[in-house]
C-alpha cells in the first residue's frame, strides 16, 4: 500500500512537539561507511548511495542513488587508519569536487600523502532533487 502522509507538526506523547521541515530539511539525506584499505574495498553500509568506487590511493566517487537539488549541500567526511587508533585524515588538496549525483573526496596522513584509510565515513545534508 503506497500513500502519503501530510503533517505540519510531530507530536510524541511526553517528548513534546516538532514542526516537520526540521526532520525532512534536518536528516541526512545521503551516507555511506566503507571499508577502503583492505583486500576487499566495500561500501559496508549507505543511505542513497548507487555506488562507491576506489579511484586511487586515497582518492574515491560516493555516487548518490537519488540527486541532490544542486550542489549547495554539506558534505562530512572522515575516515580512520584502523578501528583502534584512529589517525585517518579526509578532505581534499583541491577543494571538494561535486555535483548533484556524486561527490569525491580524498584521505590522506597528515603529512599530506595520499593514503587508502582502512575505513571511510561521510554523511550529505542538504535537499533532494
Amino acid at each position: 500500500m503506497a500513500g502519503t502522509l501530510q503533517a505540519d507538526t510531530l507530536t510524541h506523547s511526553t517528548a513534546g512537539s516538532i514542526a516537520t521541515n526540521y526532520v525532512v530539511e534536518g536528516s541526512a539525506k545521503a551516507w555511506l561507511y566503507a571499508q577502503h584499505r583492505t583486500a576487499t574495498v566495500e561500501a559496508k553500509n549507505s543511505l542513497n548511495v548507487s555506488s562507491w568506487v576506489d579511484d586511487a590511493t586515497g582518492r574515491s566517487t560516493t555516487n548518490f542513488a537519488n540527486a541532490m537539488s544542486g550542489t549547495d549541500y554539506v558534505i562530512l567526511v572522515s575516515s580512520s587508519y584502523n578501528a583502534t587508533s584512529g589517525g585517518g585524515l579526509a578532505g581534499s588538496d583541491e577543494g571538494w569536487y561535486v555535483t548533484s549525483s556524486q561527490m569525491k573526496h580524498d584521505t590522506f596522513f597528515g603529512n599530506g600523502n595520499f593514503y587508502d584509510n582502512d575505513f571511510l565515513y561521510n554523511t550529505i545534508h542538504g535537499d533532494l532533487a
